[in-house]
């Protein structure tokens, strides 16, 4: 039995062959990038934290939080983009805390796992080749009905990133495959949005700098540049959070008219799957090579998967190596 998870049918949708090398042949980067590796250490923040609020045992210490962000960022003193996520880190979660030091919804899950069959939406009878699987950061009670609650990290908090909160296909298919294993309808989701505030650490001037911008003054008389502390800059940071709107909660409510729909997408696309399988090739897509970035895959596919790129610059991982590690009470 293969298993489809939303990540899997989004990365077939953009580029089969993208699907091919990260869940066929389970290679991923040997370096994971920064930008997302901050927000997996949010996440890890949010559900030690949402576990404990569960089970009333308050939130999260401070100790445990700041051992946690520094053991996550242990490149920090050799890398410059990791130090400053180490920063953001540590002024964004005691933020968080204090903005939202109790919650007005039950938490009835944290980081909820579900298995189930692929229905053929025509016959009703179950794929004998897939199911699907997948997480939701939290199930809650919020105004007496059930919605997920989603976590989100964004560099920019737009009016454009809102509006298209509605269409999250994650969220819908979630929804619409939780509905059927708990018997009970998910009214909508709550979407915990935290924005990564754009600042950086001050880094002084070499001596030569100083002496150039020295003799381009008129006077001669100027301050030299001095490298930012930790502590000035995790102030500056925390001093942001506190000024400034940066955590917003956006509550949607599902379209239960569009599960019939999505129900046919996903088994059109597993049929896909299997179609190529069998033929022994999937396709690239060319156009999704910087869409808007470059892809994960872009190095093995430039270099028709040269034996140097792919010993040095891959490394093998589960395939679904997010559904691994289930939260418990």
């Amino acid at each position: 039995m293969q298993t489809l998870t939303n990540s899997a049918l989004a990365a077939f949708r953009g580029c089969p062959k993208a699907y091919e090398l990260r869940y066929l042949r389970q290679l991923v980067p040997a370096e994971e990038k920064i930008t997302l590796h901050f927000g997996h250490v949010i996440h890890t923040l949010l559900e030690k934290h949402y576990l404990r609020m569960a089970t009333c045992q308050g939130p999260l210490p401070e100790e445990e939080v700041a051992e946690i962000i520094d053991s996550s960022f242990p490149d920090r003193l050799m890398n410059e983009k990791a130090r400053d996520h180490w920063h953001l880190a540590h002024a964004v979660f005691p933020a968080y805390l204090k903005q939202y030091p109790s919650e007005d919804f039950e938490i009835v899950d944290v980081e909820r796992k579900f298995q189930l069959p692929l229905i053929n939406p025509k016959t009703g009878r179950a794929s004998r080749l897939f199911d699907l699987q997948g997480k939701v950061d939290g199930l809650i009670r919020f105004k007496g009905r059930l919605y997920l609650l989603e976590h989100k990290t964004t560099s920019a908090l737009t009016g454009d990133y809102i509006e298209r909160l509605p269409m999250d296909t994650q969220i819908n298919l979630y929804a619409m495959l939780l509905e059927q294993e708990l018997g009970e309808e998910i009214v909508g989701v709550i979407y915990n949005i935290i924005v990564k505030k754009r600042l950086q650490q001050g880094k002084g001037e070499t001596d030569a700098e100083y002496e150039a911008r020295k003799a381009a003054s008129k006077t001669g008389k100027i301050k030299r540049k001095v490298a930012e502390s930790d502590e000035d800059f995790r102030a500056r940071l925390i001093a942001a959070y506190a000024e400034q709107n940066l955590f917003h909660r956006e509550e949607v409510l599902l379209d239960r008219s569009q599960y019939p729909k999505l129900a046919r997408e996903v088994w059109i696309d597993a049929r896909r799957v299997r179609d190529l399988q069998l033929k022994g090739f999937f396709p690239r897509n060319t156009g999704h090579c910087f869409s808007p970035f470059p892809c994960s895959y872009w190095e093995a596919c430039r270099t028709n998967e040269a034996r140097h790129i792919m010993d040095n610059r891959f490394k093998v991982r589960a395939a679904h190596c997010e559904l691994e590690e289930e939260a418990a009470f």
